[in-house]
């Protein structure tokens, strides 16, 4: 009889880590015109990408990224009501 392989354990953090598809640094979520992206924390690359990231091509909305962690529709309602603190 032979003994199953154990699983590697990950952490939530290491599983739910976002890669940049261009330069594989690590990502975060933002927010832009209320738009969910995923954007690039390297410098040099700042590339966006997600599955709306084409509509920031199409908007005219010369604003800010949003950073967030955890759900976008509370990270939604901060964004545009503001953070109770």
């Amino acid at each position: 009889m032979t003994k199953k392989k154990k699983a590697p354990e990950f952490t939530a953090e290491e599983v739910n880590k976002l890669r940049c598809p261009t330069c594989y640094w690590e990502g975060t979520k933002a927010l832009y015109a209320g738009i969910p992206i995923k954007l690039c924390t390297n410098e040099e690359c700042s590339t966006v990408w997600g599955f709306w990231s084409f509509l920031i091509t199409l908007l005219p909305f010369n604003g800010w990224f949003f950073a967030y962690e955890g759900n976008y529709f509370i990270a939604l309602w901060d964004w545009l009501f503001g953070r109770e603190e």
